[in-house]
């Protein structure tokens, strides 16, 4: 199946922040997943859409984006429905890397973290591959420190390939094609060895009057574990909001 990737573009200065980004595969709007690195790479749009002080639409998918897809299909077998969303901690986009890291952390970026944590929340993730980088800045620390904070207060499931510091990550497309196969290998060997929902569902003991309900959503294919001492007359799917 292919997919197709879709972002925000905000002129700001002469710089361009890129938001809501987005790999598409199939209709539905559940999202399957997230990535959260340093900054976007060159990806062009194709099919933009003049918006009030910005402009949306398709874009090109750029290398990065190309190992995204390689690592949702090696972690989701068999059709794959739902949206992976891309998280950066500098919005710029078009920057060589070294020229974001020679870039200081303004108020914008700050006010751009709490925005882009906020979507997160609302977006519900399962998931999220770290992969901002290694050897950085430490004016970069608050922004990461924060990231962490909220996947820790939130109970995000989280992956990533770690480098020798406490806050280095691998990005998940290094330059070299080798590279690149072994990060693929050694993140698909993290899914791998995560819980399932079947495996958290086994953890829980059953008591008396308690029911166990395992609830697919139709409209999305959002899949939830529910305990209830009740009989459900509807419920409401918590990824998409329909009810169910």
């Amino acid at each position: 199946m292919s997919s197709k990737a879709y972002a925000m573009f905000h002129p700001y200065g002469e710089k361009t922040f890129r938001t809501n980004a987005y790999l598409q595969f199939g209709k539905s709007s559940a999202s399957i997943g997230s990535f959260l690195m340093l900054s976007p790479e060159s990806a062009e749009l194709v099919k933009p859409q003049v918006l009030a002080g910005a402009v949306m639409g398709e874009i090109r998918l750029d290398r990065t984006m190309n190992q995204i897809v390689k690592i949702v299909k090696k972690h989701e077998p068999g059709p794959i429905e739902g949206r992976v969303y891309m998280y950066n901690l500098l919005p710029i986009k078009n920057t060589k890397s070294n020229e974001v890291l020679q870039e200081e952390i303004t108020k914008e970026y700050i006010q751009f973290l709490y925005d882009s944590i906020d979507h997160f929340q609302k977006k519900n993730h399962p998931w999220v591959v770290i992969g901002w980088g290694v050897n950085q800045p430490t004016r970069f620390k608050e922004l990461k420190e924060k990231w962490l904070d909220f996947f820790e207060t939130n109970q995000v499931r989280t992956y990533g390939v770690r480098g020798e510091g406490p806050l280095d990550y691998y990005h998940p497309s290094p330059e070299l094609a080798s590279d690149q196969a072994v990060y693929l290998e050694r993140i698909t060997a993290q899914f791998q060895a995560a819980p399932t929902l079947k495996d958290i569902a086994r953890q829980v003991q059953p008591q008396a009057d308690i029911h166990q309900l395992v609830i697919d959503c139709a409209n999305c294919s959002h899949k939830s574990i529910l305990l209830t001492q009740e009989v459900l007359l509807s419920f409401y799917c918590p990824s998409c909001g329909g009810e169910i």
